[in-house]
């Protein structure tokens, strides 16, 4: 466990550069004029995820107002990665409907888009620039609409958030189910796990999210300055595993937790939970609160950042490349806030702001 001081941070930065036993290395920094002789607007851009390989980007951008008039309502962008990290290509598709979700397939050769409040589905070819509707709102036909709007690739299947709902539009409880978007109308979903009764349950959810077809983590307040994190099973009860005055960052992948838990005021734990085996691990105290936080999918690399001033962050990486203890990025001392993606592998990050696109190794 590693404990962080305000009055450290600037320290701890220089030990990561000088002396750290951490193989950080800043794979590229993409910046905003190549962004844009790439074909993209950076003040538009908005980065979605990776590849499952981990050899491009997604990304998207609304449509300007000249080009919704011509019926371009959103481009999806696919950007290549070399090895080397560096930005060799941005592929643009031009879509007619304005859309509000996007997610690579789990074969990284499709892009999915939910349009219309969840109601409308549609699927990318990437090699062929195809557009097409595998699943909308018909009078008198059950179907599936996503609520809230949130894809995400595990063990690979592409899930969803949603429910199903019957030729009358009378709507079930909430559900999960795994998109196939080469299946037409309600075929192309196949539910996996209700969960209806959890959200029953915890009825004042402060955040959740599933982790698998069958499970996921769920915070509900409970009282005035009082948190507590669940993990829930599918055909179980919810099992309570910490509480807190607030918890202000988390992610989840799997069987994994990672979170940023106020235990009193100046008190905050950057927390590591297997929900397999129940331990839970303290990665890091500090005085000052952590703040976005992103984790792998196999639970062994954790990105967090902490304010440093107005729009400026620290960024640090625990992995088991840093033995579990939380590192300063050296490539990034008080970089700017911005969006943050991690490979499936957990072996690289990317971070998206006003300063570009930056591509990192995590040891």
């Amino acid at each position: 466990m590693r404990k962080f001081l305000p009055g450290l941070l600037v320290l701890t930065i220089l030990l990561g550069v000088l002396g750290g036993r951490a193989a950080f290395a800043e794979v590229s920094h993409t910046t905003p004029q190549a962004l844009r002789n790439l074909g993209l607007d950076p003040d538009r851009f908005l980065l979605a995820s990776f590849s499952p390989d981990g050899r491009k980007i997604l990304g998207s951008e609304r449509g300007t107002t000249e080009e919704i008039a011509k019926g371009i309502a959103h481009k999806v962008f696919i950007l290549s990665v070399r090895s080397d990290g560096q930005i060799t290509q941005a592929k643009r598709y031009e879509i007619p409907e304005a859309i509000e979700q996007i997610s690579f397939t789990p074969d990284g050769q499709q892009v999915v888009m939910i349009a219309r409040s969840g109601a409308t589905w549609l699927v990318l070819d990437l090699q062929s620039g195809q557009i097409r509707t595998f699943h909308e709102h018909v009078s008198d036909q059950p179907g599936f609409r996503a609520s809230p709007l949130i894809l995400r690739i595990e063990s690979g299947r592409l899930l969803a958030t949603g429910y199903f709902y019957d030729e009358k539009d009378f709507g079930g409880p909430n559900a999960l189910a795994e998109v196939d978007p080469s299946q037409t109308g309600i075929a192309a979903f196949t539910k996996t796990a209700e969960a209806g009764s959890v959200h029953n349950k915890l009825k004042d959810l402060a955040f959740y999210s599933y982790t698998a077809g069958d499970r996921g983590f769920f915070c509900n307040q409970e009282g005035k300055q009082l948190f507590r994190l669940y993990h829930w099973v599918a055909g179980n009860e919810p099992v309570q595993f910490d509480e807190a005055q607030l918890f202000t960052a988390y992610d989840g992948a799997g069987e994994y937790a990672a979170y940023s838990a106020r235990r009193a005021e100046g008190v905050e734990e950057l927390i590591l939970f297997d929900a397999s085996t129940g331990n839970r691990k303290v990665l890091a105290t500090s005085e000052s609160p952590f703040l976005y936080l992103t984790l792998s999918k196999d639970g062994e690399r954790v990105v967090v950042t902490q304010l440093a001033q107005q729009d400026r962050v620290l960024y640090f990486v625990a992995s088991p490349g840093t033995e579990m203890e939380l590192k300063p990025v050296p490539g990034l001392p008080r970089a700017r806030a911005g969006a943050l993606r991690m490979t499936s592998d957990g072996k690289k990050f990317c971070l998206f702001n006003s300063e570009g696109l930056r591509i990192v190794d995590i040891p």
